[in-house]
């Protein structure tokens, strides 16, 4: 039985009428009453009860008919299955983000991997300027990575998509006076020492902040290895941490007795980048991201 006799057995079997059938089918009468003939002699039952008035099925056609319509419906999704492989629904890709994300980017990344099931997504978060095994976050096929706004590390290798701007907040202990402010603007920094995350260049919002605050001298900075040495400098009352607002919210999670307030007075100057490869992109890189886009668009007309 192949599927060209299930496809015609059913069709009868909707119409309860061989005429109906057959144009349905776009074939002649007698033609399809030869398929059907031979289908039975095939099987050795008898599917229909025929009569001038309407063709009825038999028992072993009520069960033909179950079994059938579930193979149709396996062949379909066969079909569906072979079509979005050829769109890149499956497969597999890596997918690596830099440090805590915010709440809207985090849902959508969850949301295009629930939307491409058949689609292996290895998601990984690298921690930014701590040891990840010398791993690099574009040596992956997409990145989420936290950049500067105007001078982004474009390359002709790679797609970038901004997504939003990332304010930065103060970390600062809970008992600290400045703790008791809404926000915190450069002038209120006099006499601090500030706690900067060391890196090979200084990104253009804490350059802002070091330019912005009055009277050289008066505020001391301090570069610090890792988010870590920040966090417990901070908790020692040795300073205050400038970070990343979703940053210093972590720490503020992780460590009891510290606080977090946003700066205020200064431009945003640092954006989280969607990133991709260019070129030889993988099918699976080009569904991620179109399924990713479409639904961070859809999330920003909320």
């Amino acid at each position: 039985m192949d599927t060209e006799q299930i496809r015609d057995f059913l069709t009868v079997a909707r119409y309860k009428n061989f005429s109906k059938a057959a144009e349905a089918l776009y074939i002649g009468q007698p033609a399809l009453s030869r398929r059907i003939s031979a289908l039975e002699r095939q099987l050795g039952v008898q599917l229909f009860l025929r009569s001038n008035k309407a063709v009825e099925l038999t028992p072993a056609g009520v069960i033909l008919q179950k079994e059938a319509q579930h193979i149709v419906e396996q062949l379909e999704q066969l079909e569906e299955k072979m079509q979005a492989a050829g769109q890149g629904a499956h497969g597999s890709i890596q997918v690596i983000t830099m440090g805590h994300l915010s709440d809207r980017i985090s849902q959508a990344i969850k949301d295009t991997i629930a939307a491409m099931p058949d689609c292996d997504v290895e998601l990984e978060v690298l921690i930014p300027h701590e040891q990840n095994d010398g791993r690099h976050p574009l040596d992956s096929d997409v990145a989420f990575l936290v950049m500067d706004i105007h001078s982004p590390e474009k390359t002709s290798q790679r797609h970038m998509v901004p997504l939003e701007d990332i304010p930065f907040s103060f970390l600062l202990p809970a008992a600290h006076p400045l703790a008791r402010l809404e926000e915190i603007r450069p002038e209120n920094l006099l006499g601090e020492n500030l706690l900067f995350l060391k890196i090979g260049r200084v990104p253009n919002q804490v350059q802002s902040l070091i330019w912005t605050v009055p009277g050289k001298g008066f505020c001391h900075t301090v570069f610090k290895r890792n988010l870590a040495s920040i966090a417990l400098d901070v908790e020692l009352g040795k300073g205050i941490g400038f970070l990343p607002t979703f940053e210093a919210e972590e720490r503020c999670r992780l460590t009891s007795g510290l606080a977090c307030r946003p700066a205020a007075g200064l431009p945003a100057e640092a954006g989280i980048f969607l990133v991709w490869k260019a070129e030889q992109e993988n099918p699976v890189t080009k569904r991620f991201v179109h399924t990713f886009l479409k639904l961070w668009g859809s999330a920003e007309g909320h």
